[in-house]
């Protein structure tokens, strides 16, 4: 069996062949092009180059002498100049090959060689002192002679070597024009090379591929896996249409169990409705039990709260009254105190009172005494005076002193009077105060023994409406604990509640997946139909 890829290598090789044929050509013409080019570039002009300064330098000597002869050129510089050019023709002469390997070089050695002779005595000539115009003019004829035939000389050699270099051109000229047949050929070869390979590949390849695409088309559009795609060739493209048809051999048993698949399927998706929809009913009755149990925990629950809210406000107003009492215990109690230590006080104070009562009896019998005094001092003045009276001028003084205390004597009486009779309301009151005190004190005793007395009632209802709060509180307690329990069961009921709304939503998000499935089975059998089996 020829491969396609054996054929794609034997055109590769053929195309290799051809080029590496052609390259090898190429490479020795292109060879042969490069030594002759070398030989040109390297040998035939330089010494064109090298001949044409040989006549330069033998045109510089001839327009030397022709300067000396003509006084435009002293003697010296001509020298230099005949020395400077024989060395560069020397040299010329040496370095070129063309003329040391030319028959006449010999002779052009000579000729130079004269010529230089014939320059010297030229410029013995032109130096001497008396110039002999006439030899000068011979000389410079052997000059013009010598020249000429050194130069005819060159001249052959020049044509010699100019025939080699045209000859050398001619040749590379031919070798590139060869070279260019070759490439001609070439490319020739390769666009034969290439029309071969597309002929075979389009007849071998692009034939056998575009009639495979052609079946696997009309598969396609027709689902048609029935068909046989023939392989036409024993390569890869048939290797190629044997594994489609077993591609299609495989897909046509796989859609005979894709249906039967399908119909499976169908008959799930009818049960799965069915119990969907059954499930539906059994999970709404459930929500419903659900919600009714909800709303009676949630009745019993506002219930129970009311009921701890009042039993909470019992307790609270119990305990607020119970300290009530408490404060009027206390409150009755500081008042008992209040009331004995002002009892206490009003005694005490009426012993007060009773001695100043007495003091102020005391203070009476004082200014009494004082009274008197001023009676006996009112007296004394007013012996005194009558004395001073008796006594004339020289008692007058004494006169009026006693007549000062007598005055004074007077308004201290009349002040003891007035200090008697404030003394004696002072006296008076405070004898009512303290009969008033006795009776207060005594009322007072009365009040201590009614406050212990009701500071006694107080504590027994205190008691009771402490015992009160102890029981408003137990209960309240217990209403508490009922409700945390109400609560714990209605989080029960309203998580069970969440389950069974889940369990809803699974039911129909189940029904409508089942609902989708039907319809994915029935877009799937109407797919699988398509194809013909």
């Amino acid at each position: 069996m020829a491969s396609i890829s054996k054929k794609v290598l034997l055109g590769y090789l053929l195309v290799l062949i051809v080029a590496i044929a052609a390259s090898v050509t190429l490479f020795g013409a292109a060879s042969e092009v490069k030594q002759r080019t070398s030989q040109f570039i390297g040998a035939t002009l330089p010494e064109l180059s090298d001949l044409q300064q040989v006549k330069q330098s033998l045109d510089a000597i001839q327009i030397a002498a022709y300067g000396l002869y003509g006084t435009m050129v002293e003697a010296n510089e001509f020298a230099k100049l005949i020395s400077e050019n024989k060395q560069r023709l020397d040299q010329l002469l040496m370095a070129n090959g063309a003329l040391s390997s030319h028959q006449e070089y010999q002779t052009i050695v000579e000729e130079i060689n004269v010529l230089v002779t014939v320059m010297t005595h030229l410029q013995r000539v032109m130096t001497a002192d008396e110039v002999d115009w006439d030899g000068a003019r011979a000389i410079l004829v052997q000059v013009d002679t010598h020249s000429r035939n050194v130069s005819e000389k060159l001249t052959k050699i020049s044509k010699d070597v100019s025939l080699d270099a045209s000859n050398s051109s001619t040749a590379i000229y031919t070798e590139i024009a060869d070279i260019q047949l070759l490439v001609l050929a070439l490319l020739a070869s390769i666009a034969t090379v290439a029309v071969v390979a597309y002929t075979l590949s389009h007849k071998k390849i692009a034939l056998p591929i575009r009639e495979l695409a052609k079946e696997l088309d009309h598969v396609a559009q027709n689902y048609d896996l029935t068909r046989v795609v023939p392989a036409l060739s024993n390569d890869e493209i048939g290797l190629a249409a044997q594994s489609v048809n077993r591609l299609l051999k495989a897909f046509n048993s796989g859609i005979t169990d894709v249906r039967h698949i399908a119909n499976n399927i169908n008959e799930l998706v009818d049960v799965l409705g069915s119990t969907s929809e059954n499930a539906d009913v059994q999970v709404n009755l459930l929500n419903e039990k659900i919600e009714l149990l909800l709303s009676s925990m949630m009745t019993l629950e506002s219930q129970i709260a009311n009921g701890f809210e009042q039993s909470n406000s019992a307790s609270e107003q119990a305990k607020e009254g119970a300290q009530a009492v408490e404060n009027g215990a206390h409150q009755v109690a500081q008042t008992s105190t209040s009331i004995s230590s002002l009892a206490s006080d009003i005694e005490a104070s009426s012993e007060m009172l009773i001695e100043l009562r007495k003091s102020g009896d005391q203070v009476s019998t004082v200014v009494s005494t004082i009274a008197g005094i001023a009676d006996q001092t009112n007296l004394l003045a007013l012996n005194a005076a009558i004395e001073a009276a008796r006594a004339g001028e020289s008692g007058r003084g004494f006169a009026v002193v006693a007549d000062e205390v007598r005055t004074l004597a007077t308004r201290t009486h009349q002040s003891t009077i007035e200090i008697n009779t404030m003394l004696a309301g002072i006296v008076g009151a405070i004898s009512q105060i303290v009969t008033s005190m006795e009776s207060n004190q005594t009322q007072a005793d009365q009040a201590v023994a009614l406050s212990q007395k009701t500071v006694e009632s107080l504590s027994l209802i205190q008691s009771s409406i402490l015992n009160l709060s102890n029981v408003s509180t137990d209960v309240a307690s217990q209403a508490e604990q009922s409700h945390h329990q109400v609560v714990d069961m209605r989080s029960w009921v309203e998580d069970f509640k969440t389950v069974g709304d889940a369990v809803c939503q699974g039911s129909m998000e189940s029904r409508d997946t089942s609902l989708k499935m039907t319809e994915l089975a029935i877009s799937f059998n109407k797919s699988v139909e398509r194809f013909r089996t």
